[in-house]
């Protein structure tokens, strides 16, 4: 019977940390999502300064020809 608890007790004490581990990992996935959202808010930042730019840059070419 001892021996039935002891393995519980070990088994429990198991799930308890892959419970952790799970909660740590969510954490870090929820922040690599963020962080994955503000490189793509930054790509599409830069490109619509691009965008910009060529508009005023080939406005300026087309006013001087």
């Amino acid at each position: 019977m001892a021996d039935t608890e002891i393995t519980l007790a070990v088994i429990s004490n198991k799930i308890d940390n892959l419970t952790e581990k799970v909660c740590e990992n969510q954490k870090q996935i929820d922040d690599l999502k963020e962080q994955v959202n503000m490189g793509r808010g930054a790509v599409k930042v830069i490109f619509v300064l691009g965008a910009i730019v060529s508009a005023v840059y080939t406005g300026i070419k087309m006013l001087m020809s």
